[in-house]
C-alpha cells in the first residue's frame, strides 16, 4: 500500500462512527432501500465500500458495486483490495463495474439490441430509450418470470444479492428504473452525493414511490477527507458560488492543511512537478498519493495519436512517470507504482482524493462548463451558470492536505469567486501567488 493507502486504512480501522453506521445499515440491506448521503469528502464512497465488504463477508452475499467512470471503478476496487477480508472475494462474490457496461449487458439479454451508430459505436443519444424498452419487458417486476430468468440465465453475471451504486445522484431515471425492475429496491444501496452532479443537473430521485418503512438512510455531515482549512475554504467557496446550504463540518482534530492559488499563463512546468515531488517526500507520501486534475484544453495528441495531458510531458521532463487517464486504455487499469503521478480530467475526478491535489487551469474547466452545462433532457435547470459553479465543488473537495489551484486570468469570474472565498477566511490561510512563484510556494 502507498502512504495514502495506509492513512486511509488507519482512518477506516479507527473510525468507530463508520463502523457503527455500517453495523446499523447492514441488517437492513436486502430488506430495505439503503441511502448514504453527503457532500464531497464526507466519506460516502468509503462507507459504501465498507458496507460491500460487510455484506460479502459477514452476510455471505454476492455484491455488485456500480460507479460511472473507469477511474473511480479502479479506485473503489483498490480500496476493497486493501481490506484483508475482501481481497480474496473480488473475483467472485464482490465485483466493481461501471453502470453503463453492466446495464448494456442487461439490455442485450433482455432485448437483444444495443443501440449503435453508423460507425458501430455505442449511440448514447438512444441509450435511455433502450433502457426504457428493457424496463418495459419487466412489467411483472423483480420477482416475475423475466427478471428471474435473466438472473438464472447467467447467474455469475446477473444474480446479485446486493447492488451498491456510488454517486447515484447522477443516474438517469431510466437507469434507476431498469435496476429497480430487475432487482427491486430492497437489494439496492446507494451513496448519494446530492449536489455533486456531472452527467446531469437534477439529482436522481431514488426515493420516489418507495414505502417509507422500506427506506434506511443516513446523512453524513463531517469532512473525513479534507483537513480543517481546506474544508472551511470549500464551505466559503460554496457560499460565494450561491450554495449557502452546501456545508461540510471540518473535523477539529485534523491538521490545518494548505491552500495555494497561482495566477498566470505558465504554471505547468517541470519545476512545478519537482516542487510537488519535494512536498510529497517531505510529508512522507508518494506521487501516486497525489492527484492532478486537468481541463479538456490541456489534452494533446502524442506522436502515436494517443490522448495525453500536457502536464504528463512536464512529468516526463523531470524523469518521472505518470498514470495519465486522458487515454481510455490507461483508465481501464488502476495505477499501482508509487512513483506514478495520477492525472485525470476534471469530469473523472469525482470519488478520488490526493494528499496534494493540484487543479490546473481551473478557470478553463469553469469556462467549458459555462459553454456546455451538460443538461439532461429530464433536468430542471433555470441557470446554467449555477450548474457550472456547482460543478466546481467536485474538484475542490478532492484534497486531503494541500490544495493547489492554478488559474490563467486574474479577472475571470472564477478568480472573483476564489477571491471572495479567500476574503472570508482568516488572513494568511489562502496563499495567492503568481504562476512563476507557484513552485517555490509549494
Amino acid at each position: 500500500m502507498s502512504a495514502l493507502d495506509r492513512i486511509r486504512a488507519a482512518r477506516i480501522a479507527n473510525d468507530s462512527a463508520a463502523r457503527e453506521i455500517v453495523d446499523a445499515l447492514a441488517p437492513r440491506a436486502g430488506r430495505a432501500f439503503v441511502r448514504l448521503a453527503g457532500h464531497g469528502g464526507s466519506g460516502k464512497t468509503t462507507l459504501l465500500a465498507l458496507l460491500a465488504a460487510r455484506l460479502a463477508t459477514h452476510e455471505g452475499g454476492r455484491v455488485l458495486v456500480l460507479t460511472f467512470h473507469h477511474v473511480s471503478r479502479g479506485d473503489i476496487e483498490h480500496v476493497l483490495s486493501t481490506l484483508p477480508e475482501t481481497r480474496p472475494l473480488l473475483a467472485d462474490r464482490l465485483r466493481v463495474e461501471t453502470v453503463t457496461s453492466f446495464l448494456l449487458a442487461v439490455i442485450e439479454v433482455l432485448t437483444g439490441i444495443v443501440p449503435t451508430d453508423e460507425n458501430d459505436k455505442l449511440d448514447y443519444a438512444r441509450l435511455d430509450a433502450a433502457y426504457r424498452d428493457a424496463t418495459g419487458s419487466l412489467r411483472d417486476g423483480p420477482d416475475g418470470k423475466v427478471a428471474t430468468s435473466l438472473r438464472q440465465r447467467d447467474a455469475e453475471r446477473f444474480d446479485w444479492d446486493h447492488i451498491l451504486i456510488d454517486e447515484a445522484q447522477d443516474c438517469t431515471d431510466e437507469e434507476r428504473d431498469l435496476l429497480r425492475a430487475v432487482y427491486g429496491h430492497r437489494r439496492i444501496a446507494i451513496a448519494d452525493g446530492m449536489e455533486q452532479l456531472v452527467r446531469r443537473q437534477t439529482p436522481c430521485d431514488w426515493l420516489r414511490g418507495l414505502p417509507p418503512a422500506e427506506i434506511a438512510q443516513r446523512v453524513l455531515g463531517d469532512s473525513v477527507r479534507m483537513q480543517r482549512n481546506i474544508a472551511q475554504f470549500v464551505n466559503a467557496f460554496a457560499r460565494a458560488a450561491g450554495y449557502a446550504d452546501w456545508v461540510v463540518t471540518p473535523c477539529e482534530d485534523m491538521a490545518p492543511g494548505r491552500i495555494v492559488i497561482a495566477v498566470g499563463q505558465e504554471p505547468q512546468t517541470p519545476d512545478l512537478v519537482r516542487a510537488m515531488a519535494l512536498a510529497a517526500k517531505r510529508d512522507g507520501v508518494d506521487p501516486i498519493d497525489c492527484l492532478v486534475c486537468v481541463p479538456h484544453s490541456n489534452i494533446v495528441r502524442d506522436g502515436a495519436g494517443l490522448r495525453r495531458a500536457a502536464f504528463a510531458n512536464c512529468v516526463k521532463e523531470t524523469g518521472g512517470v505518470s498514470w495519465d487517464a486522458s487515454d481510455f486504455r490507461t483508465r481501464m487499469i488502476a495505477p499501482t507504482a508509487p512513483e506514478e503521478w495520477r492525472i485525470v480530467q476534471y469530469d473523472a475526478c469525482r470519488g478520488l482524493e490526493g494528499w496534494i491535489t493540484t487543479l490546473l487551469d481551473l478557470d478553463q474547466f469553469y469556462a467549458q462548463k459555462l459553454r456546455y452545462p451538460n443538461v439532461h433532457r429530464d433536468d430542471r435547470v433555470d441557470d446554467a451558470g449555477a450548474a457550472a459553479r456547482r460543478s466546481l465543488l467536485v474538484p475542490l473537495t478532492r484534497a486531503v492536505h494541500m490544495l493547489v489551484i492554478t488559474i490563467r486570468d486574474s479577472a475571470s469570474p472564477l478568480a472573483l469567486l476564489l477571491r471572495e472565498a479567500s476574503n472570508a477566511m482568516p488572513a494568511g490561510i489562502v496563499e495567492w501567488c503568481s504562476a512563476e512563484e507557484c513552485a517555490h510556494r509549494i
